[in-house]
């Protein structure tokens, strides 16, 4: 289904900052982007590199549908490896990233990060702002090939909301 982007940013951008409680907002968010963007899940989460984790922020999925990571963790803890692997992510790297199933880009440290991308598609939608990072969004969606660029493209448009949020969420966390 088609949305106007100035449509799709405004009534992100209400939802996302019409709670101070993060989780409450993400459910909102969800109930309106899975109308435009194919989602089961959608997650908040950011990597503590000192400490080797991605911890969960909040975490929303749909009756019987099941997160890309571990069911119930409130961190995803990395290997030494994958670590390095974050670490030396390059700053200009595109915003958004699509992993549309296990045979799409084999070998991706993600795919021991993230444990059902083997039997789901997930969009990661990195938040920062003047290059500083500060977390993730992620959306999954059951089955191989659920994403496009043009789902890139929308999501991409509500990148600073989130990321405020997420920076709001972690301040007072």
């Amino acid at each position: 289904m088609a949305v106007d982007d100035n449509k799709f940013f405004r009534e992100v951008t209400l939802r996302i900052c019409g709670s101070l409680d993060i989780a409450e907002a993400l459910s909102h968010v969800f109930d309106y982007i899975k109308k435009y963007i194919p989602a089961d899940t959608i997650g908040l989460g950011y990597s503590d590199l000192d400490s080797g984790q991605i911890n969960v922020v909040a975490k929303i999925a749909q009756k019987g549908a099941r997160y890309i990571w571990k069911d119930g963790a409130p961190e995803i803890v990395l290997s030494k490896e994958q670590v390095e692997h974050v670490r030396t992510l390059p700053v200009d790297r595109p915003a958004v990233r699509i992993v549309n199933g296990p045979d799409d880009q084999p070998g991706d440290p993600l795919h021991d990060m993230f444990p059902g991308l083997k039997s789901n598609s997930a969009l990661f939608l990195r938040l920062d702002i003047h290059g500083e990072e500060f977390g993730a969004l992620l959306m999954s969606a059951k089955g191989p090939d659920r994403y496009s660029p043009q789902d890139a493209e929308l999501i991409e448009k509500v990148r600073e909301p989130f990321t405020i949020a997420m920076i709001n969420a972690r301040r007072y966390q």
